[in-house]
């Protein structure tokens, strides 16, 4: 024990002498480097890890606010020791305690895993601030990380609820069933996703990955039940929904950039493109 410390501080000290795991990653958890005791979970090489993402093997109901200490880290904003789901294809899923430490450059980390004091750390659910729906830059990077490792096909889909992109008034309902529609249809997608996440990047669309064997429509009947069961039906509901392959070696700007076409594509809007309106004006009067 180590004098002239508190308990916290000696528990993390003790614990970067007792990690099982160690992971180099960068900020969308891309494996950069692996240390430890490796073949015991998962089997394999360290070189085979190398280039995998680290979040693939983040518990689903863990996996956003991974991302969210992830963007703290960035912002040197992380100081907590906390406890996560972890799942490897040798031990399964299990509670690790999990500390991130400064790496070799300004986006680079090693997380620190052990199975030592993971009951006693706080769950970094209860650490990680934010809506249980994820913003769109958090969903491009859990999504290009699940679309690369999920080793299937996988499509993603954005919903768009009429209802939910106008006032309450404007939709006829009432404040409160207006709350009550867009949390339950929240829910719904969230028990839908491939990988638990799913994103709201403005009021009324929704985008999640699914399954490419769970068809969209499928997805739509279950958010239009659900929309039926607080008392919207579906002509006031308003839904509509685009779907696009999830390219696997799609990187997150790329990713984003897909869902907001597809976004703009449901509603009706399209992007200023160049030689617009205001480039062929400047053409006829002569200005470069």
């Amino acid at each position: 024990m180590i004098p002239g410390l508190s308990r916290r501080q000696r528990w993390n000290a003790t614990m970067a002498d007792t990690w099982d795991m160690s992971f180099l990653v960068d900020q969308a958890t891309q494996i950069q480097e692996a240390r430890g005791n490796l073949s015991r979970h998962f089997g394999m090489l360290q070189q085979v890890l190398i280039g995998k993402h680290l979040v693939n093997f983040i518990g689903d109901d863990d996996r956003l606010a991974f991302m969210r200490m992830m963007g703290r880290l960035s912002q040197r904003n992380w100081t907590e020791v906390v406890s996560v789901t972890f799942r490897t294809p040798m031990s399964g899923e299990h509670k690790v305690a999990l500390q991130a430490r400064p790496g070799s450059g300004p986006m680079a980390w090693w997380l620190l895993l052990t199975e030592n004091g993971a009951e006693t750390a706080r769950p970094i659910a209860e650490v990680s601030d934010g809506d249980a729906l994820a913003t769109e830059d958090e969903f491009a990077a859990v999504a290009s990380a699940a679309a690369a490792g999920a080793g299937k096909p996988l499509d993603l889909s954005v919903f768009r609820a009429h209802a939910l992109t106008v006032s309450p008034s404007g939709a006829g309902l009432s404040a409160a069933k207006h709350a009550e529609l867009e949390q339950k249809i929240g829910e719904t997608l969230i028990d839908n996703a491939a990988g638990g996440v799913v994103s709201r990047p403005e009021p009324g669309h929704y985008t999640l990955m699914h399954d490419k064997d769970i068809p969209a429509d499928h997805i739509a009947g279950k958010i239009t039940e659900t929309a039926a069961e607080v008392g919207v039906p579906a002509a006031t509901l308003g839904l509509s929904h685009k779907t696009e392959p999830a390219a696997p070696d799609a990187d997150a700007a790329a990713m984003r950039d897909l869902m907001r076409n597809m976004r703009q594509s449901l509603s009706g809007r399209t992007e200023r493109k160049p030689g617009g309106f205001m480039e062929k004006m400047k053409s006829l009067v002569g200005i470069n």
